[in-house]
């Protein structure tokens, strides 16, 4: 019975799953930004590797907050510059 119940949180609903490989973090952003801005983002979210950063970012959102990540004013990509050599 248990597992009837838990499985009824996500059966029949729309999920969202988002591959990895790093470039592919910037077009998961935009098909978010799209299905936000239709009103279509789905309540389940989940990827692997750059896709699961990015359903991270979104899932740590609220509704109102989410509009402030497309503009890339509040997001630091620092990790991923190319550190200079230091001897």
């Amino acid at each position: 019975m248990e597992f009837v119940f838990e499985t009824r949180h996500a059966l029949g609903r729309t999920a969202l799953v988002l591959s990895g490989g790093g470039l592919m973090g910037m077009y998961h952003i935009g098909v978010i930004k799209v299905l936000y801005e239709e009103n279509l983002l789905p309540r389940i979210i989940t990827g692997a590797s750059v896709g699961s950063l990015v359903a991270a970012m979104f899932a740590t959102k609220t509704w109102e907050e989410i509009p402030s990540l497309f503009n890339g004013n509040n997001v630091i990509f620092d990790a991923f510059k190319k550190k200079s050599k230091s001897n």
